[in-house]
């Protein structure tokens, strides 16, 4: 398989940091670097979407074709799925399928911000999009996300009901407990290729918080507070629950309601 994107890495990746804007606006390259382009997940990408769309680029568009075209990607925040910039490459090149938000988050921030032929050339645009990194302002705990119950990319949920077990993953609650995220700002939103979703603003991403304060007795439980509800199980605005982390029963459990 081609792997233009990994070959051309070095005059790539600048465009992924903050001064993108500033970097210059084409990257040499010849008939069979296009020819190859067009042989990979990026390239087919761009050919989606400049087939379905004509004039003035628009992210939302390249947002949507981009998740057509990564359904078979896995999202993998364990170690082995940890960022790099050779991970985003391969990513778009197609010959890497699994890795953390920050992987999906970088190929799409990249097929927007490369120059032609390898993205749209969008790194001057007004407003710019950058990568943005997401800890709810609590580097310790994080936070914790609404997650669907069955999983989204093949990553299931990792919080488990409190009279559940680890290894049933229909006794896992629609949630997962993130240290940080990582997605994609533009336009005032944040546009998440790994939830496939987007965002108007950072609560939305967080169903509960962690309040900081320590419980009476039971240093393996966290108090949390409801920050997006979810009605049908009960979790409201604000209210205050628990979390608990049982090593031997296999990870985080709750929320719950109370913990004497």
């Amino acid at each position: 398989m081609p792997n233009p994107y990994a070959r051309f890495e070095d005059r790539l990746v600048p465009y992924l940091d903050e001064l993108a804007a500033f970097k210059p606006a084409a990257i040499a390259h010849n008939a069979a670097d296009v020819n190859d382009l067009a042989n990979t997940m990026g390239g087919r990408v761009l050919a989606a979407y400049h087939n379905a769309n004509h004039g003035a680029a628009n992210f939302a568009n390249l947002f949507a074709t981009f998740n057509n075209f990564t359904g078979n990607f896995t999202w993998d925040p364990s170690g082995k799925g940890a960022y790099t910039t050779t991970k985003a490459m391969d990513t778009l090149d197609g010959t890497r399928l699994s890795g953390e938000c920050k992987v999906l988050a970088a190929a799409l921030l990249g097929l927007w911000n490369f120059p032609a032929p390898f993205g749209l050339g969008q790194a001057q645009s007004n407003p710019p999009a950058s990568l943005y990194l997401f800890e709810n302002y609590d580097a310790q705990e994080g936070f914790i996300s609404h997650h669907p119950q069955l999983g989204v990319r093949g990553l299931p949920p990792n919080i488990i009901h409190p009279h559940g077990n680890a290894q049933d993953l229909n006794m896992r609650q629609p949630l997962y407990r993130w240290g940080d995220h990582k997605v994609v700002f533009y336009g005032g939103r944040l546009w998440d290729p790994s939830y496939k979703c987007t965002w108007a603003h950072e609560d939305e991403m967080v169903a509960f918080q962690y309040t900081g304060v320590a419980h009476a007795t039971d240093r393996d439980v966290s108090q949390v507070r409801v920050v997006t509800p979810n009605v049908a199980k009960g979790w409201l605005s604000n209210q205050i629950m628990y979390v608990r982390f049982d090593l031997r029963g296999g990870g985080l459990k709750g929320p719950y309601r109370d913990i004497v």
